[in-house]
C-alpha cells in the first residue's frame, strides 16, 4: 500500500525531533557524490541547511523540529555524544528523537 503525502506529513509532525550537524561538516570524505546527492547540496552542512529550509514550509512539522548546527565538529558520531550542547538534552530527558545527520538525506 502506498502512504499518501499528506499521512506522512502527519506522522512528520507528530513527535519532537532534534537535528544535529557540525558547522565543520564540509569535507567530502565519506560522503555520497553522484549527482542526485550533489544536488542536495555539495556537504554534509549544506545538505543541513537546505533541509532546514525545507522543512520551514511545513508549519505543523517545523513546530515540532529544531535544528541545531553544532560549531568545529565535522563527521564525528563520538564528538557529537561528548558535546555539552547534546549532553544536555540526552540528560533533559527529552522525548525528542536525536538524528544525527551522518548519511544523505532525501526528500
Amino acid at each position: 500500500k502506498k502512504t499518501k503525502q499528506s499521512q506522512i506529513l502527519k506522522n512528520l509532525s507528530s513527535r519532537p525531533t532534534l537535528y544535529f550537524c557540525g558547522t565543520a561538516d564540509i569535507e567530502k570524505a565519506m560522503l555520497d557524490i553522484d549527482e542526485a546527492s550533489m544536488l542536495q547540496g555539495k556537504n554534509r552542512y549544506e545538505r543541513f541547511l537546505i533541509y532546514q529550509k525545507h522543512v520551514a514550509r511545513y508549519p505543523d512539522w517545523k513546530q515540532k523540529t529544531r535544528f541545531f548546527s553544532v560549531p568545529d565538529i565535522a563527521h564525528s558520531s563520538t564528538v557529537f555524544y561528548k558535546n555539552n550542547i547534546i549532553q544536555k538534552d540526552l540528560k533533559s530527558g527529552s522525548k525528542s528523537v536525536l538524528r544525527l545527520l551522518t548519511t544523505k538525506l532525501l526528500f
